[in-house]
């Protein structure tokens, strides 16, 4: 007879002592740990062990592209849990403030945990933030928590002041203080503002050299050790060279995010037409790469105009969107600014939108591709970022993001994994091979700590089909094709 226990993975000995009980332990709780330590199970593991068959209220706030991330977290660490996940994406506020007034008042009836899921840009609108802010949560979990840093930022004010309303507060972070020491405050303004104390001018009076024209520029920092003292009063750190025995020598992860209706409406109308032609046997494996490009092009945020479909005296590059651009320079901003990142894509319109991403998050950009080859000049960015510069100019400067065109970075290029931890896919051609070549060029003799690998994936399209083919280690031509044909017969 077939078990039906679900074999969930051991937590790991810090996600236990220094996540799960200091939770439990504390009203506040900072868990400032490195990408890729597994800093969501704590959460969910609390939730799973504390609220089980209680009526209980978990907030989750967090960037845009992270809201989609955590029900698969839940399914992964929880999947006996009886719990309401409510993610309120993309639709307008009024309807997810509609929305999660239904679910409040159906939670009285079931008893069960309520968890809602919201991007920091989002809560603070009306009247969505009446909402949250008229309900008792057990638990408040701000998810890339230097997000709300600004002392005077509007979502950081609002986080500030629904605090109050919160049993338990816990921050995430693997960058705490991604530009200054300075930006903790804001943070310890939510979480527990009696650590920093409730005004930020003499938090900076304390903390910063002031001068330069009416003493209003930040010239360097002081009393650096009582800072940190009080910030681990309530914070743990971790980072991936803490934690190498638990950890798989890759540690992969998605950011995942909606197209705009516009988009939206153009891709189902080429995916309906890729579908009918797979169910009518006219697209097999070895003719179905132009219409597979269309798709993922669409997915990228961009069309490649055929010669006959364009107007006159148009171009044939016609930009759809930038989601997936703006999920690049959410990522990166949340990267340690000291680490050096490699984003494999496979068009020239995607290296471009890697560079300008890159440039909107202030680190320098490099390009690696056929029509462009400056790796040497990004050893050397990454070389010249040593200790010194990380303490002296930490608010100015960042280290460089390569962009590399997939089937030329992935072979016979050497010294990537001595100059970063951390490898995004903007995009994937279609050569399983060419892959996991991809990743071993950041995986060598010489690489000292595990790597990240971060997929940036538009929801509903070719990109999930594609990311989960590679984690089988599949053909991904044929996984785009099984799952075509899997969607036209059910909706025949």
């Amino acid at each position: 007879m077939a078990s039906n226990v679900v074999d969930i993975e051991p937590i790991w000995e810090h996600q236990e002592r220094l996540g799960v009980e200091a939770i439990g332990a504390n009203p506040a709780t900072y868990l400032a740990w490195d990408m890729g330590s597994g800093k969501s199970r704590p959460i969910v593991e609390y939730v799973k062990r504390t609220f089980d068959g209680e009526p209980a209220r978990i907030l989750i706030a967090c960037p845009k592209a992270v809201v989609s991330v955590w029900p698969a977290q839940f399914a992964r660490f929880a999947p006996d849990l009886d719990v309401e996940i409510l993610p309120l994406g993309d639709k307008p506020v009024t309807k997810r403030a509609d929305k999660l007034k239904s679910e409040i008042n159906r939670q009285a009836h079931f008893g069960r945990p309520l968890v809602v899921l919201v991007n920091y840009d989002a809560a603070w609108r009306k009247p969505l933030a009446s909402v949250l802010t008229s309900v008792r949560w057990h638990l408040i979990a701000c998810d890339e928590i230097h997000r709300i840093k600004s002392p005077c930022g509007i979502a950081s004010r609002f986080f500030g002041a629904l605090a109050r309303q919160a049993d338990r507060r816990v921050g995430l972070s693997g960058t705490p203080m991604p530009h200054s020491p300075l930006d903790v405050w804001a943070q310890f303004r939510f979480l527990d503002p009696n650590v920093f104390g409730w005004s930020f001018v003499r938090f900076r009076a304390r903390y910063a050299v002031m001068g330069g024209f009416e003493n209003r520029q930040v010239l360097g920092f002081k009393n650096l050790e009582e800072l940190q003292a009080l910030f681990y009063s309530i914070a743990s750190r971790v980072t991936l060279d803490d934690v190498l025995p638990d950890l798989p020598k890759a540690t992969h992860t998605e950011r995942r995010f909606a197209l705009s209706p516009k988009s939206r409406k153009l891709y189902d109308e080429v995916d309906r037409e890729f579908c009918a032609l797979v169910d009518d046997g006219v697209i097999t494996a070895s003719n179905a790469l132009v219409k597979l490009l269309r798709l993922s092009q669409i997915a990228n945020g961009f069309v490649l105009l055929d010669e006959d479909e364009l107007p006159a005296g148009g171009v044939r590059l016609r930009v759809t969107s930038d989601e997936k651009t703006e999920a690049l320079v959410e990522l990166l901003d949340d990267v340690p600014a000291e680490e050096p990142v490699v984003v494999f894509a496979r068009f020239h319109h995607d290296l471009d939108e890697i560079k300008g991403a890159a440039a909107r998050a202030c680190r320098a950009a490099y390009e690696l591709s056929g029509r462009h080859k400056s790796l040497d000049e990004w050893l050397d960015h990454c070389d010249g970022f040593d200790d010194r510069d990380k303490s002296e100019e930490r608010t100015r400067r960042a280290a460089p993001v390569l962009a590399v065109q997939i089937g030329t970075g992935s072979e016979g290029v050497d010294g990537l994994q001595l100059r970063s931890n951390y490898c995004v896919f903007f995009s994937c051609g279609w050569s399983l091979g060419q892959y996991y070549q991809a990743i071993g060029r950041l995986r060598r003799p010489g690489q000292e700590s595990r790597t990240t690998v971060v997929h940036l994936i538009a929801e509903s399209t070719v990109d999930s089909t594609i990311c989960a083919a590679l984690a089988k280690r599949r053909e991904i031509v044929e996984s785009v094709l099984d799952d075509a044909k899997r969607r036209a017969t059910k909706e025949s």
